[in-house]
């Protein structure tokens, strides 16, 4: 009986079994010559080596506290918070928050979102007191008028 060694693992298994009994390779070498005519043929591709161990898994590795990536503290939002309550002083904090170089990413967004959220409220206003102002004129000019 002759024996091979098993690509996969280096086990000897004969040539009669079609998988290694060690680890379930596929055996090339198989003696299939008892069930078939003798064909000669030439094998394309070399046996399929299993990994030897799993594929690494991806780490997400947190960033370091001071870096511009690491999550912004609660006690720096309460902090944060109160300053918005001040009037003029917020809008020249979110102003250097929102286009500062050495302002964390998270606090960066809460800036430029507040700005950007104050702006469509000055726009809003603007309309809102346009049509205001043009209803109560119509109300007074229809006043003037006699009635």
């Amino acid at each position: 009986m002759n024996y091979v060694t098993c690509g996969s693992c280096g086990t000897n298994i004969s040539n009669n079994e079609k998988f290694c009994p060690s680890c379930g390779a596929p055996n090339p070498y198989a003696n299939t010559q008892q069930n078939s005519p003798n064909y000669s043929y030439q094998q394309s591709a070399p046996p399929y080596t299993y990994p030897s161990s799993p594929p690494q898994q991806a780490v997400d590795v947190p960033p370091a506290p001071n870096s511009l990536y690491a999550p912004v503290s609660v006690g720096a939002f309460i902090g944060v918070m109160l300053l918005m309550a001040v009037p003029l002083v917020n809008l020249i904090m979110l102003f250097v928050w929102a286009f500062g170089s050495s302002t964390k990413i998270n606090l960066k967004n809460y800036a430029r979102a507040s700005l950007i959220l104050t702006l469509i409220g000055i726009v809003l206003a603007i309309l809102f007191s346009l049509v205001l102002g043009s209803v109560i004129s119509g109300i007074f000019s229809a006043m003037g008028n006699g009635y």
